[in-house]
């Protein structure tokens, strides 16, 4: 296909986000974390936000955001690396708050930086912050003031989503420690299943995936992938394995009875392709 245009940018993991009429793309130039807004058909630049990157990158891997933006209404939330929470408007890129979350909740960065992506659910801005007493904590959206904390999780590198569990609309946090479910309204926990890796050299942060009030969780590590279903404040293990789907990083596609995605680490041999059954977890094809 002919090319219609191109930009540089520069570091980070943030994928683009396209809402409104507009491409919104959020990385680090030398010094500074961009949030750009740009024309979907010709690239060009119609606002930046710029504010100081404070970020340092203990591997010397890359410095730049790692969590993609969210665009609600006319705002953009975006979250940088070192946890500075920003709240943009999405027609001119001005700035309507800021939070600075590892600070106001003696949270740690963890081994790559903060990567959760801000959910909007019951009308809370919910993020894994991973601080203590304030694992979980929910934002006013306008504001940027806290509504609730819950939990004593530490932060790992997945984004929440909000899905009807039990007939109630729940956010599901895959923190470092497991799986939360909570009212995103008033925080409430309604349920917890304790998801982590023998090893604390180690990284969750596939999204978790819901269907039917299932929930497919993978992290690899030895601990594998495994298929839940709450209820009742209870969490049921439908089948859990290490053989079937470890994904390090990847959050794998499911279409409908199956699953596609990664089997292994970026950091050891080879990672298959694979299609797992979501029902069983049984292995149709790997390559």
């Amino acid at each position: 296909p002919a090319l219609a245009w191109s930009r540089p940018v520069g570091q980070g993991w943030a994928g683009p986000v396209v809402a409104g009429g507009k491409v919104f793309v959020f990385h680090r130039v030398e010094n500074e974390e961009r949030l750009e807004a740009l024309d979907p058909a010709t690239g060009r630049n119609l606002w930046t936000f710029a504010a100081r990157a404070r970020y340092r990158d203990a591997f010397n891997f890359d410095e730049g955001p790692r969590a993609t933006p969210l665009v609600a209404g006319e705002t953009v939330y975006a979250l940088g690396a070192n946890g500075d929470l920003y709240a943009i408007e999405a027609a001119t890129g001005k700035q309507r708050w800021h939070r600075s979350l590892l600070v106001d909740y003696q949270a740690d960065k963890g081994f790559f930086g903060v990567a959760c992506s801000p959910l909007l659910a019951g009308g809370r801005l919910v993020l894994n912050v991973g601080g203590k007493g304030a694992g979980v904590v929910g934002f006013d959206p306008a504001t940027g003031k806290e509504v609730w904390k819950a939990t004593d999780d530490a932060a790992g590198y997945s984004s929440p989503v909000v899905a009807e569990i039990d007939g109630k609309a729940t956010a599901l946090v895959l923190s470092r420690d497991g799986l939360v479910g909570l009212d995103p309204v008033g925080g409430a926990v309604r349920f917890t299943h304790p998801f982590k890796p023998r090893i604390r050299e180690s990284v969750n942060a596939a999204t978790p995936l819901v269907r039917n009030g299932e929930v497919f969780l993978t992290v690899s590590y030895g601990l594998g992938a495994a298929l839940l279903r709450p209820k009742g404040g209870a969490v049921e293990e439908v089948w859990a394995n290490d053989k079937s789907l470890s994904s390090q990083y990847t959050t794998p596609v499911r279409v409908g009875d199956h699953l596609y995605g990664n089997h292994g680490r970026a950091d050891g041999p080879p990672a298959d392709l694979r299609c797992v059954a979501w029902k069983t977890g049984a292995v149709a094809w790997s390559r």
